[in-house]
């Protein structure tokens, strides 16, 4: 095990807030400045109702210089990573972004984070409130031969909204094109000469970027990027009401070690099926029992009757008035112009459409569980710009906005002959990438269908009961299985489009 000390002792003085490296660049731009995540960082300039709806309808700039920016590399790094969290981290590829969580040995989240492939080993972000501690946990975790350098030395970018990519296109040079950058991609470039790292990336559910470069440039590119009438500076009040209004859960609020990717609605995140066959990430046991039979609570949204707010702390009350739940993030949202919330509640709660009692102050809400995202996403509307995927099982999904409507190829069918039967999920069905979503038998064969994408069944085509036959006769058409809301858009970067489908096809 590795040595690495941050500086403090276990009975060492409080240590003081640190200073972005653009620190006086946000109080010169005004910057009201508040302590978070250990650092003095900007909640606001102009108001957060205003930044908020800019970066909706324009580009925002967020300093996320706090975040952890870590490089790992040494023989042996895949296998040694996905001892430590639930992602197929073999599978990932050069320059392909996936999001996954650090897990404690009881399934509990001990941060979510991000990492990319560079050519030498993964590029991690943890999240700044935690990163110590993450830094500690993987040095007691991973084996001597991985090398771990926290890179201090860099500062971290967030470019976010409909008009990001026109502006950072203007300044962008590299080996690619910026339109190379599909979302969850990321590749090395240079902003006016400085070397960059971007990703298509964000926390917002905008089409944005995530931009780290060495943090004694970092004035010089804020300053680039601000100086084109499009931008403006951002604070965390607006990243956080944007993040909710996305679906886009909080460590330290909305996901902790009591909370299990399942209880998160995050389980997308344990999607490989490899990975849940092996079973050998920390917590598996529970996470995949859970996966299978339900969890006792579950993250939900909520949308709060009025025009007050419902925030972090407010108990969720069952139809006897007992206490069964806690509201984790909540605010007003400025795209709905109304109050939401997310909220932990029983598995029975959790249904769209259930009315739920709040109590904040001694004052009783009510508020209604409803789909998240609560403001459609960018994400999701780049996914539907290439409709059509397909998976090596030879499923199709039709991805339009955050529906995705499910079926088998023209090439399935045909090995399957005249099917007789098709037993299609039940509407409400949670599906994770990779499960069994439904069953279709011909005269020569049973076969199971996989879900290529995680999400909530919306509907199912009960035709193919009494006509399975409509299968054979447009199977990508009329004989489509269900539709489906995505929860996680990036998942359908691991598929085919239909020229490489069409080229795995000619290969069997």
């Amino acid at each position: 095990m590795s040595d690495y000390n941050d500086g403090a002792g276990e009975d060492g003085p409080e240590i003081e807030n640190q200073l972005l490296p653009l620190d006086a660049w946000h109080r010169a731009k005004d910057g009201r400045m508040v302590p978070f995540a250990g650092y003095e960082m900007p909640v606001q300039y102009e108001g957060i109702m205003a930044e908020h709806l800019w970066v909706r309808e324009s580009a925002g700039l967020f300093d996320v210089s706090h975040m952890g920016q870590l490089y790992l590399s040494g023989d042996g790094l895949d296998a040694a990573l996905e001892k430590i969290i639930p992602a197929d981290v073999a599978s990932v590829q050069l320059g392909q972004q996936k999001y996954s969580l650090l897990l404690a040995d009881n399934g509990g989240i001990l941060d979510d984070l991000m990492f990319s492939r560079w050519p030498e080993g993964i590029y991690m972000v943890v999240n700044g409130a935690v990163k110590y501690d993450d830094i500690s946990h993987l040095l007691d975790h991973l084996p001597d031969d991985i090398t771990i350098n926290h890179m201090d030395d860099r500062a971290l970018f967030a470019l976010q909204g409909p008009k990001a990519f026109e502006v950072l296109k203007r300044h962008t040079t590299g080996k690619w094109p910026l339109e190379a950058l599909v979302f969850m991609r990321g590749g090395p470039f240079e902003i006016a000469g400085v070397e960059a790292y971007i990703s298509r990336s964000g926390y917002t559910g905008e089409d944005g970027f995530e931009i780290s470069i060495p943090a004694e440039s970092a004035e010089m590119i804020a300053d680039l990027l601000t100086a084109e009438p499009e931008v403006k500076p951002i604070g965390l009040g607006a990243r956080d009401s944007l993040r909710l209004e996305a679906d886009l859960p909080l460590y330290g609020h909305d996901l902790d070690t009591y909370t299990t990717p399942i209880m998160a609605a995050l389980g997308f995140a344990v999607a490989s099926k490899r990975r849940r066959e092996e079973a050998n990430f920390p917590g598996a046991k529970r996470i995949l029992m859970e996966r299978e039979s339900g969890p006792v609570a579950k993250r939900v949204g909520l949308v709060i009757d009025g025009r007050q707010p419902v925030r972090e702390g407010a108990a969720v009350l069952d139809k006897d008035g007992s206490e069964v739940g806690k509201v984790t993030s909540g605010g007003f949202a400025p795209s709905l112009g109304a109050p939401i919330a997310m909220a932990y509640v029983p598995l029975a709660m959790a249904e769209i459409g259930t009315v739920v009692q709040l109590v904040q102050r001694g004052k009783v809400h009510t508020g209604t569980v409803t789909a998240m995202p609560f403001v459609p996403t960018a994400t999701l509307e780049e996914a539907s710009e290439m409709s059509r995927y397909f998976t090596e099982d030879h499923e199709w999904i039709d991805v339009d906005g955050d529906v995705g409507t499910v079926g088998i190829s023209e090439y399935a069918q045909g090995q399957l002959g005249d099917i007789v039967f098709v037993d299609v999920p039940e509407d409400g069905k949670e599906l994770t990438k990779g499960d069994e979503a439904a069953v279709v038998e011909s005269v020569k064969a049973a076969s199971d269908v996989y879900s290529p994408a995680s999400g909530t069944v919306v509907e199912s085509n009960d035709d193919l009961t009494d006509t399975p036959g409509l299968v054979n006769e447009d199977p990508e058409g009329d004989g489509w299985f269900y539709k489906i809301t995505l929860s996680d858009p990036s998942e359908l970067e691991s598929l085919m489009d239909e020229t490489a489908y069409a080229a795995f096809v000619a290969k069997l």
